[in-house]
């Protein structure tokens, strides 16, 4: 993909949902946006307060995230405002796990923890949540 076309596609309006999976184009198609650590993050579990207010009466203050995979990208910074952060100590103390950040008319949300069919149930009603908060974001199927 290319990262010119992906941020001309959010600045014309465009909704964009990014995982950590393609963190490495994020951060190609909106450089001044997004400041990411060159460390990738370990597998296991966090966590998470859930600043948000649309999401966080759907999913609760606190939710547990998972990360299944290691290496996932892990978001120092944004220029935007953040849906989910790390209430873990530590190395991860503090840093937003997902955000908004809006660009021109569009909008991008990222989130450091990868959403597939092995998503743990947390991560889904998380998401789920996400469709229902925010008009404009694509929908993905629902699970309970």
């Amino acid at each position: 993909m290319d990262p010119r076309k992906l941020a001309e596609f959010v600045d014309a309006g465009g909704c964009l949902y990014v995982s950590d999976l393609a963190g490495d184009l994020l951060a190609l198609a909106f450089p001044e946006l997004f400041v990411f650590d060159g460390r990738g993050g370990r597998t296991g579990e966090m966590d998470a307060l859930v600043v948000d207010r649309g999401l966080r009466e759907m999913s609760g203050r606190m939710i547990r995230i998972r990360f299944d995979m290691g290496s996932w990208k892990v978001l120092r910074h944004c220029q935007g405002h953040a849906v989910i952060r790390s209430a873990a100590p530590g190395e991860y103390a503090d840093l937003p796990i997902m955000v908004s950040v809006r660009c021109g008319r569009g909008t991008v949300f990222y989130t450091c923890f990868t959403t597939g069919p092995s998503s743990s149930r947390t991560r889904t009603s998380a998401r789920s949540a996400a469709a229902t908060s925010w008009p404009g974001m694509a929908p993905w199927s629902r699970r309970s």
